[in-house]
């Protein structure tokens, strides 16, 4: 069996698919693109993301914030029993609110 991770080229038969700009078959990377044309800002531009979401499926910032804070310690089996809930709940895990470290500045 061929190697068709270097295999320079064009529409060569084998596992990797050929990048989608420049049809050259190489390893591929991220978008679809090989890594020479996915390094080259302008090209990375012109090809949006296959899964414009996370992987769990949805946006970013897309659940409602948890309707109050908790003030179970970071770690704790009662702040993970919270989070839970508002999983649970159709919530957001975190609250910017939540009880934090006193040396947390995030």
């Amino acid at each position: 069996m061929t190697d068709t991770r270097f295999n320079l080229r064009r529409n060569t038969p084998g596992r990797c698919r050929p990048c989608r700009h420049c049809f050259l078959v190489r390893y591929p990377h991220a978008r679809g693109l090989c890594r020479t044309c996915h390094e080259t800002p302008a090209i990375r531009r012109m090809y949006p993301t296959f899964r414009p979401t996370g992987p769990n499926g949805l946006k970013h910032g897309t659940l409602p914030q948890a309707p109050e804070p908790t003030l179970a310690m970071p770690g704790s089996l009662e702040k993970v029993a919270v989070m839970e809930a508002r999983v649970g709940a159709g919530f957001a895990c975190f609250h910017e609110l939540d009880a934090r470290w006193e040396d947390d500045e995030s």
